[in-house]
């Protein structure tokens, strides 16, 4: 496995751990309000900016824990045209993914539906286009762009 590929594996499994545990966190937390008060959409609102200090902190940890371990065994650390035109895909579809969950969870507004649908599909679209992101990088590192 190249430099490139332990990098997004471990990018992936920050990923997934972060998201996991503030799952099971965020289930502990949650409202058992049936009506939609100010105090919900706070929950909500802090919801999202914690997962994101989450998800920045998981990687951080791990990326710095990954970056201390390569260098022990001497890995280069370079990043070349094909490492950018892979990353450039890649977040590209994130973007995407990303932009389908807004647009969704706009939809689910439209039509009515309870106020925390909106919310959790973004946060699924937000996990969801990093876990994927990160497997597309893998997918273009071993078959090519």
């Amino acid at each position: 496995m190249s430099y490139q590929e332990k990098r997004t594996s471990i990018s992936l499994l920050s990923t997934i751990l972060a998201t996991a545990a503030y799952g099971v966190w965020l289930w502990q937390q949650y409202p058992d309000k049936s009506e939609y008060s100010e105090s919900f959409f706070h929950f909500w609102g802090g919801a999202i900016l914690i997962f994101i200090a989450v998800q920045v902190v998981f990687k951080l940890v791990f990326l710095i824990g990954f970056i201390i371990f390569t260098i022990r065994e001497q890995d280069p650390e370079f990043t070349d045209e094909f490492d950018r035109v892979i990353e450039m895909k890649s977040t590209r579809r994130v973007y995407d993914i990303f932009m389908v969950g807004f647009v969704l969870a706009m939809i689910a507004l439209v039509l009515k539906m309870p106020p925390d649908t909106m919310f959790i599909i973004l946060l699924a679209f937000m996990t969801g286009g990093g876990i994927i992101g990160d497997v597309l990088q893998l997918y273009y590192y071993r078959r090519g762009v």
